[in-house]
């Protein structure tokens, strides 16, 4: 479960980038 949030925030925050 909490892969998955991480996994979610890392790609936010690099996608933002």
């Amino acid at each position: 479960m909490v892969d998955a949030v991480v996994s979610y925030a890392v790609e936010k925050l690099g996608n933002s980038s």
